[in-house]
């Protein structure tokens, strides 16, 4: 390293300033690491300071040489700081490094009585240095720092110092975008001041050995004033002392360059080689996890005394353990091995810890008291476990502060749109909780004992036919497993269980649409999701992937915009919006992939609307004119269907050797204009709405094409075509274009509920903000005030139904199900009694809708091949939309998912298409054969006279069910249904007899 004396710069000196009297020397080291114009900005602040006695030594730490024609390091010293010194460093070993290395270089003077040391990227006002030096005398402090605003002119506070936690992180004392009001000027003690500029007495300097060299970045001058709060030394902030954050602008960080380990995600102080033109979270850079971690762990073992040392080396031995999880689980990666690496990067270097630890004597009481008083009290754990910048400004538990903010939430718009929201739905289903959810469609109850929802997963066997080994979603086990330590009944469980997928779908739209706008944004965007008719037609029908897609689309939309990273889901074309986290490339795949497996895990027929939702987000985003995160979207979506895979591997397996994909789908029939293009475009199923008044619901969403403006507009258009490939679908059913399975029309409907949802948000934040942009007069205050009128008066009508249908504390829901019309059927034992053999069987037979259970189809097979010795039977043709079911007793919930092709299904199938055909007289005895007992012919989902879906049983069926000389109709039953028992029937568990059948 070389030093240049300023004698040989040649340059003419600024004009003295006017004569003080004697007072204490400065001696301000700058590090210069980047070669930015911001550099001139910086040494031009430190020459306007009127301090009188202030020297100037700028270490060159590895700046390139200069451009052909732009001036050198040198020159722009000598031209801006004359009189001063600068040292030659080749290449960048850190702050500490860099300041020991230039006073080595300027030895053999007289030592000042301060040093300096500042930040190339803060402007100190022209006051600072002797604000500071003033403060140091005054208060007799070893070490004070100064007050620094952000970059923008703006009083936001940048930096004002830093405490630890008991596990040795360095916690910001300023919130992010706090404003400056003066609230920290009478509180100048602190643990560690601003790293931007620090007033550091020589003597102490001295005696605590400097910067420790092996700590990088803002914690090193954290862990300086840390050791020297030990030795007994005053640490202050000078508040009328004011530094500003200077804009360097956007450049790639230096991976070599270890200082600049905190430019991602650092702890929030502001230090020398910290490069922050934006107080905001960027990516995550590889030296930003590991070198913090080090750092960590290293001023524990300096700065702690020897107890403490051990309980504190202890907790971080744990939280590494769990935050490598924490890290590994998040696709955080560098997370992970950062905190892993610390140790035995640490363990190498211990030979300098006893040495550093040796500089310290043992310190008093008193000291100790003073720094375990600023010390963070709260969250310590979670700051290594997640890495995150969680500030200590204020004093209160984390609890607490959640509350607060929970407090706030609650009371904004959003929050009261929530909160109302909550209050109707838990009115509209009193009743369903108090009595439980009748046994309609798919909604049957659990089983009987809930451990075999668990058992028919982990055998991967079920009763469902005579028999299948195709088990449901991965998502029974677990509910049957919370129903095993469920300490109420299972009614109660599962209604609760449908129910939230009320809650759940809102809350998704709510974080759907926080970076959007304000509180009525997520307000509107909530009402109109709440008032789509999809959940609770499927709430009356018993249909159980609508409810399900409702639930979960609002989340999966969510993740895959976070993962395009178009603002204000990102940092892509502008600024992140509120509530936005920005993560790396590995965490978004990793996120994805848990989610995607987490909705296969409850239904994996969702796949087909989460690939709509997909489809609307590409075509909307190349459509819009930019093709802005376009490529990361796909890429982090096929990754995540990739990990995906490996959490549903069974199920992915079976696919490739031979299973159909159609056989995931339940068998719906979908005749041609099944649903209407009106009932179409307001999203009913079913008879909820208010019919085409209920196209109110249309009106906002479609507002936010009119009004939205930039980034608003490209969201509105993403979220029309989300809607628009939702519609594409169920027209293109309608149309007859596509015979083979689909989902149920409450599915393939559900994307545009999110769709028209999203879009309200923005059509709010519309008329709340880009119509104000660049418009003003009468006439448009007038048009204004009308468009928000038609908005408000929309939605009140789009909630009617909501309100009306709450009344009755059932979403109009049937008060009893067929159980009541069926009471000698039963699943098991009656009062304590024994079956011996087992439940008899019942088939099932209706159409698909009515039916308690899921079956197959009588005509066509649904699942794309033959059963086994299956052939179709003489007779006229089979009526359409006609299916059968087998259970065992009464159906239950393991009873409500497609199974595979099995002989017994194939047998009992031909022997009702053989009696329909007037093969057979004796269906009975053909289908006692696989213990059927009982024949039901269903034609109402619920009994007269309850709100039922009803399809009448066809003639031809009927018929030859009259004809059976082995089934015996009961007399005196609900005309839901038209029951014959088997008067041969034997027990579907066989007995092994010898010749004389004993």
């Amino acid at each position: 390293m070389d030093a240049v004396s300023d004698k040989s710069l040649g340059a003419v000196a600024p004009t003295d300033p006017a004569p003080r009297p004697p007072t204490a020397t400065v001696l301000a080291v700058l590090v210069a690491g980047h070669p930015e114009p911001s550099l001139d900005v910086v040494m031009a602040g430190l020459a306007s300071q009127d301090h009188p006695r202030l020297e100037a030594l700028v270490v060159d730490a590895g700046i390139p040489p200069a451009a052909a024609g732009e001036p050198t390091l040198v020159e722009r010293v000598g031209r801006l700081l004359p009189g001063s010194t600068i040292a030659r460093m080749e290449g960048n070993p850190g702050f500490g490094a860099a300041v020991a290395a230039g006073l080595t270089a300027r030895s053999g003077v007289t030592p000042p009585s301060f040093l300096l040391l500042l930040a190339d990227d803060v402007l100190l006002v022209d006051t600072a240095v002797r604000r500071m030096v003033e403060r140091a005398l005054e208060s007799n402090a070893g070490i004070v720092g100064a007050k620094v605003l952000a970059h923008d002119g703006s009083r936001t506070l940048d930096d004002l110092g830093a405490s630890v936690d008991r596990l040795g992180t360095p916690v910001p004392l300023v919130e992010p975008g706090e404003l400056d009001q003066g609230q920290y000027d009478t509180a100048g003690d602190v643990l560690a001041v601003s790293g931007a500029a620090v007033l550091v007495r020589t003597d102490l300097f001295e005696a605590l050995g400097g910067i420790d060299p092996e700590v990088h970045g803002a914690d090193g001058l954290v862990e300086l004033c840390w050791r020297a709060r030990l030795l007994g030394a005053a640490v202050a902030t000078a508040p009328t002392a004011v530094a500003r954050r200077v804009d360097t602008g956007s450049y790639p960080l230096d991976p070599s360059d270890p200082s600049e380990g905190h430019a991602a995600g650092g702890s929030g102080n502001g230090t020398a080689g910290r490069r922050r033109p934006v107080r905001r979270r960027t990516r995550e850079h590889p030296w930003s996890s590991s070198q913090r971690a080090r750092n960590r762990l290293r001023m524990v073992l300096v700065c702690h005394r020897p107890a403490r040392t051990a309980a504190a080396v202890a907790g971080l031995l744990l939280a590494t353990l769990v935050g490598a999880v924490y890290g590994l689980a998040t696709g955080r990666f560098r997370h992970a091995t950062g905190l892993v690496g610390a140790w035995p990067w640490n363990l190498r270097r211990l030979s300098s810890v006893r040495r550093r630890r040796r500089l310290m004597p043992t310190p008093d009481a008193t000291a100790s008291a003073t720094v375990a008083r600023l010390e963070v009290p709260h969250r310590a754990f979670r700051r290594v476990v997640t890495g995150r910048d969680l500030t200590g400004s204020d004093d209160r538990s984390p609890i607490q502060l959640r509350l607060h903010r929970l407090w706030s939430m609650l009371f904004g718009p959003g929050g009261m749109a929530l909160m109302v929201s909550a209050v109707v739905l838990g009115f509209g289903s009193r009743s369903l909780v108090g009595t439980g959810l009748p046994a309609v469609g798919r909604m049957q109850p659990l089983p009987v004992d809930p451990m075999d929802l668990v058992r028919s997963w982990w055998l991967g066997w079920r009763p469902t036919g005579t028999g299948t080994t195709v088990v449901g979603p991965d998502g029974l086990a677990l509910l049957g497993f919370l129903d095993g330590l469920w300490p109420w009944g299972s009614d109660l469980l599962w209604t609760l269980v449908v129910l939230a997928a009320l809650p759940v779908g809102a809350v998704g739209v709510w974080r759907l649409t926080q970076p959007v706008g304000g509180g009525r944004s997520r307000a509107v965007a909530v009402l109109v999701y709440l008032s789509v008719p999809l959940p609770y037609d499927a709430l009356r029908d018993g249909r159980l992937a609508p409810m399900a897609a409702f639930a979960v689309l609002p989340w999966v939309v969510r993740r895959l915009v976070g993962a395009q990273g178009v603002a204000p889901y990102g940092t892509r074309g502008g600024e992140a919006g509120p509530g936005t986290r920005l993560r790396g490339l590995w965490s978004e795949v990793l996120l994805t992939g848990l989610l995607l497996g987490a909705v296969a895990a409850v239904d994996p027929m969702l796949a087909v609307p989460v690939a709509m939702v997909l489809a609307g987000l590409v075509v909307g985003t190349i459509l819009a004119g930019s093709l802005a995160g376009l490529g990361r979207l796909l890429l982090v979506t096929m990754a995540g269907v990739v990990v995906a895979g490996l959490l549903q591997l069974p199920l992915v397996l079976e696919l490739l050797t031979g299973r159909s994909i159609g056989s995931l789908l339940n068998p719906v029939q979908w005749p041609v204009h099944g649903v209407g293009t009106m009932e179409m475009f307001r999203l009913d199923t079913g008879d909820f709405g208010l019919g085409r008044v209920g196209s109110a619901l249309l009106v906002v969403p479609v507002l936010a094409l009119v009004v939205a403006r930039g980034r608003h507009l490209f969201i509105a258009l993403r979220a029309w075509f989300v809607v628009a490939a939702s519609w594409s679908a169920v027209w293109i059913l309608n149309q007859g274009w596509w015979d083979g399975p689909t989902p149920e029309p409450g599915v393939l409907l559900a994307p545009a509920a999110v769709g028209l949802a999203w879009a309200a948000a923005v059509g709010v934040a519309g008329l709340g903000a880009d119509l104000l942009v660049g418009t003003s007069g009468e006439r448009f205050q007038r048009l204004r005030q009308a468009a928000v009128g038609v908005a408000g008066l929309s939605l009140a009508v789009a909630v009617l139904p909501v309100l009306g249908g709450s009344i009755d504390g059932a979403w109009g829901t049937a008060r009893d199900d067929l159980r009541a019309a069926v009471p000698f059927i039963y699943s098991g034992p009656v009062d304590g009694g024994t079956i011996h053999g087992g439940v008899p069987r019942v088939l099932w037979l209706g159409d698909p809708s009515v039916l308690p259970a899921v079956g197959i189809s009588l005509g066509d097979d649904h699942l794309g091949g033959g059963y086994p010795g299956d052939g179709r039977p003489s007779g006229g043709p089979i009526p359409d939309g006609l299916a059968m079911a087998v259970t065992d007793g009464r159906p239950d919930l393991i009873d409500q998912w497609p199974m595979d092709r099995t002989e017994g299904l194939a047998s009992i199938r031909t022997s009702v298409l053989d009696a329909m055909a007037g093969d057979t007289s004796r269906l009975g005895a053909r289908l006692a054969t696989w213990g059927v007992g009982w024949v039901v012919l269903v034609e109402r989902s619920t009994p007269v006279p309850q709100p039922a879906r009803e399809v009448a049983v066809p003639d031809l069926l009927a018929g030859a069910m009259s004809r059976q000389l082995d089934l015996e109709r009961m007399e005196g039953i609900n005309r839901a249904v038209t029951v014959y028992r088997s008067t041969v029937v034997e027990a579907p568990l066989a007995v092994v007899r010898d010749r004389n059948r004993r």
